[in-house]
């Protein structure tokens, strides 16, 4: 009996034990996961002091913002109602362009609509928001840039002392903004413009050269560079100036202007090409108002690596670029450099009107009129042809028609327009308006 009651009271004994560390066991786990837990004290103050710093920071960059509008307001006597929209663009300029802009610690910078709040000495942001034209902070958490990728455009060309707009692809979630630097600025310059984009300004005098520019985030983590070309000054295609002769890109497809519609040239009193089949006149609807035409510029650089047609007999002096602004029509007629297809490929009539080009095929065949008044711009006659010395073939199709069998060729060998039969194969080379 009595080894039966040991035996009984050594079993609860370690039943006791076991029980004991398992509980133990469960405190322990219960007790750590309080400590790791975001909800635990230690957290909850780490928590607690990075709110405070970060509504400092905010509290910090607000007031900043706030006395630049104020003074904004006491300097310009203005009314903040009727002259909103030029707040922002006063904060941006104030802001961004002065460097030591700092306030608590922190630096302040305006640009683009966003405001940053970085601590001294530090890359990253700590705090970011918007600021709208009225100067309203909108403030949001900051995502790092992972990701840099393409720039636009991909081969950049900036005049001297012109600027152009550079823009880099980021991931799509960031809320900081691109840093942007030059390799050499004594040949461009770059400024941000906003989160992924800069100003970049060619030096004059630096035709030619090439510089990197480099886009990266704010801890240097990933980066990219572009070469940036600077080419000569262009200037705004004059109203009094007529622009025959010179290179055009156009869709893609590189040509040379042949008629230059506001200066009426070339001469459209002038006798017809060749013969009275090579008779022209300019479209109907051609105007002599310059506030008509859109606006363009013409630089004396060439780009390299182009092919273009031969320059003996031909006054090719520069490239005419579209820009932004000015009136709805097209100046120039532009004559495409090449045979279409190559230099041994030909085409009966009918699929030469079939032929277009141009990644957004705005090219088209030209017709009669339009292949007498490039023979006229350029004054291509039998005796001056020479196929060699100005990169054409004897003939090329028009897109219009003599009869229900023939239709009109421009004839280089001859110096003029003759017909053809439609199912006889010649050369083509397509025309635009630009």
């Amino acid at each position: 009996m009595l080894k039966a009651l040991k035996s009984k009271q050594n079993g609860i004994t370690l039943i006791a034990l076991i029980i004991t560390i398992i509980v133990l066991l469960i405190l322990a786990g219960v007790t750590i996961a309080a400590i790791s837990s975001n909800e635990s004290a230690p957290n909850k103050a780490v928590e607690a002091r990075q709110k405070n710093e970060e509504g400092a920071a905010k509290d910090a960059a607000t007031l900043l913002v706030a006395g630049k509008i104020q003074s904004y307001y006491e300097a310009k006597y203005v009314d903040r109602t009727s002259n909103a929209g030029t707040i922002l663009t006063y904060l941006e300029e104030e802001l961004s362009t002065s460097k030591n802009v700092t306030t608590d610690g922190y630096k302040i910078v305006v640009a683009a609509g966003r405001i940053t709040a970085t601590k001294t000495g530090e890359t990253a942001a700590f705090i970011q928001g918007t600021v709208s034209s009225e100067g309203v902070i909108t403030w949001i958490d900051p995502v790092p840039i992972t990701s840099i990728g393409a720039f636009t455009p991909a081969s950049p060309e900036v005049g001297e002392g012109r600027t152009i707009t550079l823009s880099v692809a980021i991931n799509q979630n960031a809320t900081d903004s691109v840093i942007w630097s030059s390799k050499d600025e004594t040949v461009a310059t770059v400024v941000s413009s906003g989160q992924n984009t800069a100003t970049v300004t060619g030096v004059v005098g630096k035709a030619g050269e090439t510089v990197k520019i480099t886009a990266k985030n704010a801890d240097n983590s990933v980066s990219a560079e572009v070469t940036v070309t600077v080419i000569e000054a262009p200037v705004e295609a004059s109203a009094t100036t007529s622009y025959v002769g010179y290179y055009a890109e156009v869709d893609g497809k590189w040509g040379i202007i042949y008629a230059d519609l506001l200066m009426q040239k070339p001469d459209s009193t002038s006798s017809p090409w060749g013969n009275s089949n090579g008779a022209w006149s300019f479209p109907s609807g051609t105007s002599t108002t310059a506030s008509d035409y859109k606006n363009y510029t013409v630089s004396s650089v060439i780009p390299t690596g182009k092919t273009r047609m031969p320059d003996s007999g031909y006054t090719t002096t520069g490239v005419i670029t579209e820009t932004t602004g000015g009136g709805s029509k097209n100046r120039f007629l532009v004559m495409a450099m090449d045979n279409e297809g190559g230099t041994s490929s030909t085409y009966t009539w009918a699929d030469a009107c079939a032929l277009t080009g141009g990644t957004n095929n705005t090219w088209v065949l030209p017709t009669k009129e339009q292949w007498s008044m490039f023979g006229s711009a350029f004054s291509v006659t039998s005796s001056n042809y020479g196929s060699s010395s100005r990169g054409l073939s004897y003939y090329y199709w028009s897109s219009t028609e003599r009869s229900s069998s023939s239709a009109w060729r421009a004839d280089f060998n001859f110096g003029g327009m003759n017909n053809l039969s439609k199912t006889d194969t010649i050369y083509v080379r397509l025309c635009t308006t630009f």
